[in-house]
């Protein structure tokens, strides 16, 4: 939560707010695509994208997986029985398409820490990472 603190980095950052049916449908209805994840987690673990398809359908991707399901409260209920791990907060959030090089995605990242009872952060690691095709 700290990132959201910083004025140039607010405005870059996708709306999150803590995962509920309520806030999961409010982030559909407004997005189309979102991402359902542990709020704390590391390498990708538990992150579900869920892309409304119309006329009342929905695709899951979660894995390598993939899973249409018509009506909300059957995809509501398949996430809470497949995927949401119910002793874990989770939260939803906007998408963001992730650049791409030839076709498949990369990912950026900055590691930035500072030490106890200082305010200046130091970069301490930088990575670039590029996903296999699909």
């Amino acid at each position: 939560m700290l990132m959201l603190q910083d004025k140039e980095l607010v405005a870059h950052l996708p709306e999150t707010q803590l995962f509920s049916e309520n806030m999961l449908w409010q982030f559909v209805d407004k997005y189309k695509q979102v991402i359902v994840k542990p709020s704390r987690g590391s390498r990708g673990y538990g992150v579900i994208q869920l892309t409304s398809l119309g006329n009342d359908q929905y695709e899951i991707h979660a894995e390598r997986t993939r899973k249409t399901i018509k009506g909300r409260k059957e995809t509501y209920e398949y996430l809470l029985a497949y995927h949401i791990r119910k002793r874990k907060r989770y939260i939803v959030q906007q998408r963001i398409a992730l650049a791409t090089i030839n076709g498949c995605p990369i990912d950026l990242r900055v590691m930035v820490q500072r030490k106890r009872n200082s305010s200046e952060w130091v970069v301490t690691g930088k990575l670039v990472k590029v996903a296999n095709r699909g």
